[in-house]
């Protein structure tokens, strides 16, 4: 679990943890991946909390982020 900087980091243990699968992620804010081939790497559940007025992270990255991780 990790809160802006730290849910960056989250995102990348997870993306980094293939041969060490993760029970779950959490990311509080926080740059995000959208990239499909990238994000199919994690194979257990991501909660990611955003907020819908945050203005570095806009709320159509956070729909690319779910779209891509449920592809």
């Amino acid at each position: 679990m990790g809160w802006c900087f730290g849910g960056a980091q989250s995102l990348q243990l997870a993306l980094n943890s293939q041969d060490h699968p993760l029970a779950a992620t959490i990311i509080y804010y926080g740059r995000l991946v959208t990239d499909n081939a990238t994000l199919a790497n994690i194979k257990w559940p991501v909660l990611g909390i955003f907020g819908d007025q945050d203005r570095s992270i806009q709320v159509d990255t956070v729909k690319a982020f779910e779209s891509a991780l449920n592809s």
